[in-house]
C-alpha cells in the first residue's frame, strides 16, 4: 500500500536520507502553528497539517541556501521566497494526488536524488493531460536542493491521504505564514500574518457544506422550479475553490440520480421533480483501502466522463483577485473531474473561461467574461466568503480603490466593510428567483453602517436561514461569521432562464431607494402612535450554533428593511415591532462616543494614582469600572492600554490637555455605558468630574434650545429616568434581540452610540405614565445609593437582597411604563437575566 507507514520501499528510502517529519530543525514552525492549519478538517490529516507547517519552514532554508551561495552571505528571508515557498508546497502536495490519479509519467520514487526535478514532472503532467498546474511560478532550483525536496516528498508519503480540497487549504494557510505586503520577514518562523492584509481566512468544511447544500438544495428540491437544465454556480470570492468544490460534487450527485433515459446534460431538458430524488446533506463517505484509489472518490462513480466534464464546463464559474489561487481553483477541479473513470488518451477542459482572475467588484465585464449567464439573466446561485476587510485597512491600504467602491455601490455608506458591498455584488450577479448564500461577519445583522445591506436583502430578497456562528471559534482570528441563505426576488417566468430587469449584465446595480432621513420633531418626540396590532412580518429561521455542526438554539429573524431584530416566539416578534414604534434615545438625548482611540493615548501620559483626587481633579473610569447604577472607581482596577491603576485620575492641572467638548462632558452630570459587556450596564455621574475612557459612551440631556426640548426632556431628572429604563430587563431583552448579532465570543456585546441611539423610550401624553416616570426615577436613587454608605461586610451580606427588590419593583415599573401584556412579560422572563451583584470582586 502507497500510503502505508510500514511500507519497507519508504523506509528504505528513508534510509538513504529521506527527510523524516521528526528529524527537522528545532527552528521549524512548531506543532501549535500547523493546528491554525485546518482545525476543522477531515479525520486522519494531523500528520499532514504537522508536515505543511514544518515543511514551509525547510522550503524557507532551502531557498536561503540557494541565495547565500549566490551572495556568499547571510541573506534575510525576502517577501519572493515566501511565494516561492507555497508554490513549492503545492507542488509536492500535487504528486500523491496525481499519482492516485495515474498522472505521472515517471515513478518518482525509482528517480535518485540527483535525477529527481519536480519542475519536469510537473510539466510533463500538464503537457500531456492539460492539467493547470502553474509551473512558470516555480523557482529554478539546483541539484541539491531539489534533492532535498525529494526528500521532503518521500516524507508526505508517510502522511494519511488527502481530498483534493485539501490544496486550498493549505494555500490560504500558507497566506498566514508569510508577512503582509512591505514587510519583509526573518528567517525564523513567520509570526506577522498575511492573511490578515487580504482579509483571507480558510473556511471550515462543516460551513461551506452548510451553504452549498442550502443553496443547491433550495434550487434543485423545490417543486415550483422547473429546471431546464443544471443551475450554474458561481464563487465570486473563489479563493481556494472550496464552495466551487463542493458545488461540483453536489451537482454530480445529483445528476447520478436520474433516471438511465435522461437526456445529457448539455442543452437537454433535466428530468421533472418526480423524478429527482433531492440534494442529501453533504458528506465524507468512507473510501476503500486501496492505494490507487483517489481519497475523494465516493465508492462508485455513477456519472459518466463527458457528463462530468459538461456539468464542470456549464455549471461551475469562479472569480478572484489572486492569480495563484484561481490556478489552484482550476487544477483542483480537474483533480475532480479524474474521480471519474477518464476515456484512454484523455486531455482535460481548459477552464480559463470559467475560473477568472480579475476584480469581482469593479474592471470586470462580466457579459462578456460569461455570455451563457448573461443570456440567462445571472447565475442561479453565488455563494462563497468574501474577504474580511474593514474599512480602515480599506482606507490606509486601497484609499482610491475604496472610494471607487463607494460611486459605485449603494451598500457603500458609511464607514462600511468590504462585506456590505459584497452582498450588493452577489444579488446582482443572481437571476431573479435564484440562490445566494454568503459567509460574512455576523455584524451584518445590527451594524449601522450595514444597514443598505440589510434594507437589501429583506427587500430584495426572500431571506431563508441564517447560522450565526459568533460563539464558535472558526477562524483564528477576532471574526464572528454569521451565513445567510436567500433568493432573489420572484421568478418572473418559470424556469432558470428568466431574464431579469435589472440584472448585473445591464450596467446599472440592484435598483433599491433608501428610506428617506426622517427629521425629528416634536410630534416624535412627544409620542408616535402605539398599536397593538402585531406588524405582519415573515420570521427566518435563525440557528444559533453550540459548535460548528450542532445548533444550540432555535429562533426566528424578523426583518423589515434595515431593522432586524430576534424573537423565540411570535409573540417576541410583535413585541419588538410595537417596541421599534416608541421615540428612541437618539431622539431625546445627547448619545456620543467618550473618547477616540487617539484620545485615549493621548491621555495616557497624564493619568496618576490618587486615592483622595481634588474635587476639580477628574476621576477615571471604563468599561471594567462600570456596574449598572454604579461607577466602580476605587474598588475595582482600571486597566488602561496595559496599565493598571485602583484610583486612576486626571489632575486638574492637565485638564487643558482636553480638548474643550471632552471637558465639558467630564463636568457636567452624565450617565456613562460601558462598551462591551454581557449586559447594558449603565451608571450615573450625577454632578460631574468623572472623566469617561474610550469603548464608553455618554448620555446628556440635551441644551434647551435644542428641538428636542420638552418640559421632560429638559428636566433635571430626566437621566435619572433614562437610568431606570436602561438598566431595566425590557431595554436589555431589546438589545439583545436587536443587536445581539454583533456580539462577541463569551457572549460580550459591542455598546456603542449607533446601537444606544435606537433604544426605544417610553414617553408622550399617556395619563398614567407621569406617574410611572415619577416612580422610577425615585427607584432608580434608591438603587443608585444602595450600599454606598455601608461597609463592604455589610455590604456582601444584606444589600445583595435589596438590590435584587429594587431590580424587580424597576423591572414591573419599565413594563407597566411600556404597557406590556403578561404574556410579553412571560417572554422576556424565559430569557436567562445576567446576574451582576454591584459589589467589589
Amino acid at each position: 500500500m502507497l500510503q502505508s507507514r510500514q511500507s519497507d520501499e519508504l523506509r528504505q528510502s528513508d534510509a538513504r536520507g529521506a527527510y523524516a517529519v521528526d528529524d527537522l530543525p528545532s527552528g521549524a514552525i512548531p506543532v501549535e502553528v500547523a493546528s491554525q492549519i485546518a482545525p476543522h478538517s477531515l479525520q486522519g490529516t494531523s500528520d499532514l497539517e504537522t508536515w505543511a507547517a514544518r515543511s514551509y519552514r525547510r522550503l524557507l532554508d532551502i531557498l536561503g541556501d540557494s541565495r547565500r551561495d549566490c551572495f556568499a552571505n547571510h541573506q534575510p528571508t525576502q517577501p519572493a521566497d515566501h511565494a516561492h515557498a507555497r508554490m513549492l508546497l503545492l507542488a509536492l502536495l500535487c504528486i500523491p494526488l496525481y499519482q492516485q490519479r495515474k498522472l505521472l509519467a515517471v515513478h518518482w520514487l525509482s528517480l535518485k536524488p540527483d535525477e529527481f526535478a519536480l519542475d519536469q514532472l510537473l510539466t510533463a503532467a500538464n503537457h500531456q493531460h492539460g492539467l493547470a498546474f502553474p509551473v512558470a511560478a516555480l523557482p529554478s532550483l539546483s541539484t541539491e536542493a531539489n534533492a532535498a525536496l525529494l526528500a521532503l516528498l518521500r516524507s508526505l508519503f508517510l502522511c494519511a491521504p488527502y481530498p483534493v480540497a485539501r490544496l486550498g487549504q493549505l494555500y490560504e494557510q500558507c497566506l498566514a505564514w508569510a508577512p503582509s505586503p512591505g514587510q519583509c520577514a526573518p528567517r525564523a518562523a513567520p509570526k506577522a500574518d498575511g492573511r490578515k492584509a487580504r482579509g483571507i481566512y480558510y473556511t471550515p468544511e462543516p460551513l461551506v457544506n452548510y451553504c452549498v447544500s442550502q443553496t443547491l438544495g433550495q434550487l434543485l428540491s423545490d417543486p415550483t422550479q422547473k429546471l431546464l437544465r443544471v443551475p450554474r454556480i458561481l464563487d465570486p470570492a473563489a479563493g481556494g475553490g472550496a464552495f466551487l468544490l463542493a458545488s461540483y460534487d453536489a451537482l454530480l450527485r445529483w445528476v447520478a440520480g436520474w433516471p438511465a433515459n435522461s437526456a445529457s446534460v448539455d442543452g437537454a431538458t433535466v428530468p421533472p421533480c418526480t423524478q429527482r430524488t433531492p440534494i442529501a446533506p453533504i458528506d465524507c463517505p468512507d473510501r476503500p483501502d486501496r492505494p490507487d484509489y483517489p481519497v475523494d472518490c465516493p465508492v462508485d462513480c455513477p456519472v459518466d466522463w463527458h457528463t462530468r466534464q459538461q456539468v464542470l464546463l456549464d455549471c461551475i464559474y469562479g472569480v478572484d483577485v489572486d492569480e495563484t489561487a484561481i490556478a489552484l481553483t482550476r487544477l483542483s477541479l480537474q483533480l475532480k473531474l479524474l474521480e471519474g473513470q477518464p476515456p484512454p488518451g484523455f486531455v482535460l477542459p481548459d477552464l480559463t473561461q470559467n475560473l477568472v482572475c480579475a476584480d469581482a467588484l469593479l474592471g470586470l465585464d462580466w457579459a462578456t467574461a460569461f455570455p451563457s449567464a448573461a443570456q440567462a439573466g445571472g447565475f442561479d446561485g453565488v455563494l462563497g466568503n468574501p474577504p474580511y476587510i474593514d474599512a480602515a485597512q480599506m482606507s490606509l491600504e486601497t484609499p482610491d480603490w475604496r472610494r471607487a467602491c463607494t460611486e459605485r455601490y449603494g451598500c457603500a455608506r458609511g464607514n462600511w466593510d468590504l462585506f456590505c458591498v459584497f452582498i450588493e455584488r452577489s444579488l446582482e450577479l443572481c437571476r431573479p428567483g435564484g440562490m445566494t448564500s454568503l459567509v460574512v461577519p455576523n455584524k451584518l445583522r445590527s451594524a449601522g453602517y450595514a444597514a443598505t445591506a440589510r434594507s437589501l436583502l429583506a427587500e430584495n430578497c426572500q431571506l431563508v436561514a441564517l447560522r450565526d456562528y459568533a460563539q464558535v471559534a472558526v477562524f483564528r482570528a477576532a471574526v464572528y461569521p454569521l451565513v445567510y441563505v436567500a433568493r432573489r426576488g420572484k421568478p418572473e417566468k418559470p424556469g432558470l432562464g428568466s431574464p431579469g430587469q435589472d440584472s448585473i449584465f445591464a450596467s446599472a446595480p440592484v435598483p433599491y431607494e433608501p428610506v428617506p432621513y426622517e427629521p425629528v420633531t416634536q410630534e416624535l418626540v412627544t409620542q408616535k402612535p402605539v398599536t397593538q396590532e402585531p406588524v405582519p412580518y415573515e420570521p427566518v429561521p435563525y440557528e444559533v450554533m453550540e459548535t460548528l455542526t450542532e445548533v444550540g438554539r432555535r429562533q426566528w429573524l424578523h426583518a423589515k428593511g434595515e431593522a432586524w431584530w430576534l424573537g423565540d416566539s411570535q409573540q417576541a416578534g410583535s413585541l419588538m415591532a410595537r417596541l421599534q414604534q416608541f421615540p428612541t434615545l437618539g431622539q431625546i438625548a445627547s448619545v456620543r462616543g467618550a473618547a477616540t482611540v487617539a484620545e485615549a493615548y493621548d491621555l495616557q501620559r497624564w493619568i496618576c494614582n490618587h486615592p483622595t483626587p481634588a474635587p476639580s481633579d477628574l476621576r477615571l473610569v471604563n468599561s471594567g469600572t462600570i456596574d449598572p447604577y454604579r461607577l466602580r472607581w476605587g474598588d475595582r482596577p482600571l486597566r488602561y492600554l496595559g496599565d493598571r491603576y485602583l484610583h486612576p485620575i486626571l489632575p486638574a492641572q492637565h485638564l487643558c490637555q482636553l480638548s474643550p467638548q471632552r471637558q465639558r462632558q467630564a463636568t457636567q452630570p452624565k450617565l456613562i455605558v460601558a462598551g462591551m459587556t454581557r449586559r447594558l450596564e449603565c451608571a450615573l455621574d450625577e454632578s460631574g468630574g468623572v472623566l469617561a475612557g474610550k469603548s464608553t459612551s455618554i448620555i446628556q440631556a440635551p441644551n434647551p434650545s435644542s428641538p428636542l426640548a420638552n418640559p421632560l426632556a429638559t428636566c433635571p431628572d430626566l437621566l435619572w429616568l433614562l437610568l431606570a429604563i436602561l438598566n431595566s430587563s425590557l431595554i436589555h431583552w431589546y438589545f439583545v434581540q436587536r443587536h445581539g448579532g454583533n456580539a462577541l465570543q463569551g457572549g460580550y456585546l459591542r455598546v456603542g452610540p449607533p446601537q444606544l441611539h435606537q433604544i426605544p423610550i417610553a414617553l408622550g401624553e399617556k395619563s398614567d405614565r407621569p406617574g410611572l416616570q415619577q416612580v422610577l426615577i425615585d427607584l432608580a436613587k434608591q438603587r443608585h445609593h444602595c450600599g454606598i454608605s455601608q461597609d463592604l461586610r455589610a455590604i456582601r451580606e444584606a444589600v445583595p437582597a435589596e438590590i435584587a427588590q429594587l431590580d424587580a419593583q424597576i423591572d414591573a415599573a419599565v413594563y407597566a411604563l411600556y404597557d406590556l401584556s403578561a404574556p410579553e412579560i412571560a417572554e422576556i422572563h424565559a430569557e436567562a437575566r445576567p446576574q451582576t451583584s454591584g459589589l467589589a470582586d
